[in-house]
């Protein structure tokens, strides 16, 4: 993640489609479908930082869990 991404609070829905690797459209799903909180400021979109640090998060359990798996 880029040094100024650390300071945001909330991205821009390129900005989390970068970050996440999320095509604009599967973004615009993942709003649309409520899968992704968002805010809005004005006609805005804004996607709260946290939601990329959850992700991460899960992304990481997901690969220990699958490691663990693929041990046994």
């Amino acid at each position: 993640m880029e040094p100024h991404m650390a300071q945001k609070q909330f991205l821009s829905r390129k900005e989390f489609g970068e970050i996440t690797g999320l095509s604009p459209s599967s973004v615009d799903r993942r709003l649309r479908d409520h899968q992704v909180p968002f805010t809005r400021s004005g006609r805005r979109v804004l996607i709260p930082m946290t939601v990329v640090e959850e992700m991460k998060g899960k992304a990481s359990e997901q690969m220990a869990q699958t490691r663990t798996e693929a041990q046994a």
